[in-house]
């Protein structure tokens, strides 16, 4: 499997894992049907854009306060309004999908 089909893969699950835990936010079941449908480099290049460029050294040493602080855009929609409620386990896993995800992205550069 490619570089390029493993980071979609994992993005759609960690959105419908989202959408899962979430089921009062139809913006995340919407954004999983819609990445679903997403042709792989567009939904690659989406992240690289919103996500990527400016949160990846933030994602992965977990620096919560630089990202809640700029979390507004729905892309981030999980630290705008569920992580001061959210448990820790949830928090934990949270933080691994996005750390994998930023690998992965890394890779397909």
């Amino acid at each position: 499997m490619s570089d390029l089909r493993n980071f979609c893969d994992h993005l759609i699950s960690f959105v419908y894992e989202l959408a899962a835990t979430y089921p009062d936010e139809p913006e995340l079941v919407r954004a999983a049907q819609i990445a679903k449908m997403a042709p792989p480099r567009l939904l690659f290049s989406s992240f690289k854009t919103h996500i990527y460029d400016e949160f990846s050294t933030h994602i992965l040493t977990e620096n919560e306060e630089y990202i809640r602080q700029r979390a507004n855009r729905p892309e981030l929609l999980v630290f705008t309004k569920h992580w001061s409620t959210m448990s820790e386990a949830n928090r934990t896993c949270v933080w691994k999908h996005l750390k994998v995800l930023v690998l992965l992205a890394q890779r397909v550069r």
